[in-house]
């Protein structure tokens, strides 16, 4: 059993090494406009708890770096074509860490492209928060190239409080065999109102590698070899 634990442990900790979350943050105004990042203890549509990456500094030539669940630098920017302007909502149908994360954003105004540079290739799930800050119903779709579907929508609309698929957000599936992964947002149709970019959680699914493939084996036959041994007769 004790070899089992070390084996899994070891692979959940490399599987969220470069897992995180992002707000895309207005920097002002306050709670009743939505500023500030949620805190550790919110997963988010994810189920994804730890730090969220404050974003508002802007798009055009600023690159972000990245901290992961655990607070620290993993390597992985962000840089992104601001479309429009950062901007905040005082609507009430959101409180707490909904509030944080959902009422404020950057306004796709045209296509604006997300670039993620410097992540480890593997397998990870992509949750874009896509929706009007002010719970409008300001409809919008979400495009990553190489994804098992490559474009989503997100139909606006926000209940208020609530994560609903296709509604306050976008998941996507992607095999990454590189270091980049860039994400299109578009308002789409264009109804006379622009909806949001609010944030991201860019989560590595865990799949074993070969070596801890090996550890888990040595464990069980480990504790195979254990129980025959100590086996009463």
């Amino acid at each position: 059993m004790k070899y089992l634990a070390i084996a899994s442990l070891a692979l959940c900790r490399h599987a969220g090494a470069q897992s995180f979350n992002i707000d895309i943050d207005i920097g002002f105004g306050g709670y009743e406009a939505g500023a500030g990042a949620p805190s550790s203890t919110f997963g988010g549509a994810a189920n994804s708890p730890g730090f969220w990456n404050a974003i508002s500094a802007g798009g055009g030539p600023f690159v972000h770096s990245l901290n992961g669940l655990d607070g620290q630098r993993i390597g992985a920017t962000l840089q992104y074509n601001q479309s429009g302007p950062l901007a905040g909502s005082g609507w009430n149908g959101n409180d707490g860490e909904h509030r944080l994360l959902m009422n404020d954003g950057v306004e796709i105004t045209v296509p604006a492209t997300f670039n993620f540079a410097n992540l480890e290739p593997g397998r990870y799930q992509v949750v874009t928060y896509f929706a009007d800050r002010s719970g409008r119903d300001v409809p919008g779709d979400v495009t990553i190239i190489g994804a098992d579907v490559e474009t989503k929508v997100s139909a606006g609309g926000m209940p208020g409080n609530v994560f609903i698929e296709g509604r306050t957000h976008t998941v996507h599936d992607v095999n990454l065999s590189t270091s980049s992964l860039v994400i299109l947002a578009r308002t789409n149709p264009f109804n006379g109102l622009y909806t949001n970019l609010l944030g991201f959680q860019i989560v590595r699914v865990p799949v074993p590698e070969p070596s801890g493939l090996v550890i888990l084996t040595a464990g069980v036959f480990g504790l195979l070899r254990f129980v025959k041994k100590t086996k009463p007769l």
